[in-house]
This record gives structure tokens, C-alpha cells and sequence, in this order.
């Protein structure tokens, strides 16, 4: 469904936020390029993190607390990249930005 919602996006003039991944296709890709390109709208993908261990045992704790305290919580994260990441087509300053 995410090429789906992405091309609905760019039709009604928005840029579109999509967890990942993106498309299940590689040859997708080139298409929502192409409506990128014809609508001047962006995609930006993110990695939806509810699902980590971590995330899932602070909000266990946190639900379990016999109090009606709030709580500000501060999260990192830090994805290594492999020797792979300089070799792909993510590691291209000119296709990624990084």
C-alpha cells in the first residue's frame, strides 16, 4: 500500500512521509522518481522504531506505574552502516546527500 498512498500524495499536491521500506519492488522506485520529478513533491522515508524491544519494555514500564506521573523521554538512535552502505547507491553523496 505505501506506492499506493505515495502516488495518491503526490497527486493531491503533498509530500508524503512513509515508513519503510518504501517499496516491496526495486522497479517502483524508478516510477515514484518519475512523479517526483512531474509533481515537485518529495517522498521521505523513516524508520518506524514501536516495534523494538526496547521501545516496547519502556512503555510496559511505563503503563505499569502505579502513578499518574508524566514522563519526557529522550531517544538516540544510532544506526551503524557497514563497509556495504560506501558501495551502494547510498553511499553516493550525489544520489543521497550524505
Amino acid at each position: 500500500m505505501h506506492d499506493a498512498h505515495i502516488r495518491f500524495g503526490f497527486r493531491i499536491g503533498a509530500d508524503v512521509i512513509c515508513e519503510k521500506p518504501v517499496v516491496l519492488n526495486p522497479w517502483n522506485v524508478d516510477a515514484l522518481l518519475e512523479m517526483e520529478k512531474d509533481t515537485g513533491k518529495r517522498v521521505f522515508s523513516i524508520l518506524q522504531l514501536r516495534l523494538h524491544p526496547a521501545i516496547s519494555q519502556l512503555q510496559n514500564k511505563i503503563q505499569s506505574a502505579k502513578d499518574d506521573r508524566r514522563y519526557t523521554i529522550q531517544i538516540n538512535y544510532i544506526t551503524p552502516r557497514g563497509k556495504w552502505y560506501n558501495y551502494s547507491w547510498k553511499g553516493s553523496v550525489d544520489k543521497s546527500g550524505v
